[in-house]
């Protein structure tokens, strides 16, 4: 049995830490029983090998150990890219530039937890004569959804206890994906991204050649000058809307000005109305013709004959 699970040991393609581990800790079970009282264990223990076996051999192996599924990259004008796997441990580690290179030249990083490859690549020598000049710092997380936070929270416990000017950012991985396709970190293109909103004549290759500081220092800029743009764009529509203010004021003020003189006018009219008819009244009570004093003598002479006769007729 021992043979066999030599052989096997022999077999696995994973990294020499866990082999070592795995190996130690089957030879202390051994030598803690006896081998009657050993065998339940060990058949425990064996089993417990063999699912070690089929995590780090075969496709289970390399999905679990080999495949990238989240990345951090590290730019200063050095752009490094680490690849980690689903145990957050460094499967490739990846220059874009030649300061990169030079920083990555002796680094043994692969199999090493990202934040201690992190802490190996900023504390190297090559890498901190480029920070000694007071360059910015910058980690890019890209990962699924769900392992952002913990892997940017991560990056930044790490940041925080290297002493240097540094940020944080978290980019999805379609944006690594294309930063990928252009032969950029995913810092450098997050950063190209935000400087081609104000510049669009700005290229990827050109971004490939600059410090964080200059893209940042490029980005503020624009950012300054589209904020007095914005400033000077809303000053102007307070302008405008005050000036519209006093011409709706002028207006209504007009319009009430209007009304009141109409209402005036109207008052105006109905009262000369009011006095010609007076007048006209006062003029036909005056011109009306008076009876003639002779008529109404004659007039009363007449109905006393007539009523003369009525009454001897009657007798």
């Amino acid at each position: 049995m021992a043979n066999k699970l030599q052989d096997a040991f022999d077999n696995i393609q994973a990294e020499p830490q866990l082999i070592e581990s795995t190996r130690q800790f089957l030879s202390n079970e051994r030598q803690k029983k006896t081998r009657r009282t050993a065998r339940p264990a060990f058949g425990k223990v064996v089993a417990t090998a063999c699912m070690i076996l089929l995590l780090t051999t075969g496709i289970g192996g390399y999905f679990w150990t080999q495949e990238a599924v989240s990345y951090v990259s590290i730019d200063v004008n050095p752009s490094i890219e680490l690849a980690l796997n689903r145990l957050d441990r460094v499967v490739s580690v990846k220059a874009f530039n030649a300061e990169g290179v030079e920083v990555l030249n002796g680094l043994s990083l692969k199999g090493k937890s990202y934040m201690r490859a992190i802490d190996v690549i900023v504390e190297s020598e090559a890498m901190g004569a480029y920070l000694a000049e007071g360059e910015e710092l910058v980690f890019t997380v890209a990962a699924r959804e769900e392992r952002q936070d913990e892997l940017k929270s991560g990056v930044e416990s790490c940041a925080g206890q290297l002493g240097h000017k540094s940020q944080s950012v978290s980019v999805d991985m379609e944006t690594a994906s294309q930063a990928h396709g252009c032969e950029i970190s995913p810092g450098k293109y997050y950063a190209w991204q935000q400087l081609k909103q104000y510049d669009d004549t700005v290229t990827v290759d050109a971004c490939r050649d600059m410090s964080m500081t200059q893209l940042h220092d490029l980005i503020s800029e624009h950012e300054k000058d589209h904020g007095h743009e914005e400033s000077h764009a809303e000053e102007q529509d307070q302008m405008e809307e005050r000036s519209h203010a006093k011409e709706e004021e002028h207006v209504e003020e007009r319009s009430h000005t209007e009304e009141k003189e109409h209402v005036e006018e109207g008052n105006r009219v109905e009262q000369q109305n009011f006095v010609e008819q007076e007048r006209s009244a006062e003029e036909e009570s005056h011109f009306e013709p008076e009876a003639d004093p002779e008529e109404n003598h004659a007039g009363n002479g007449h109905k006393k004959k007539n009523s003369h006769r009525q009454n001897q007729g009657h007798r």
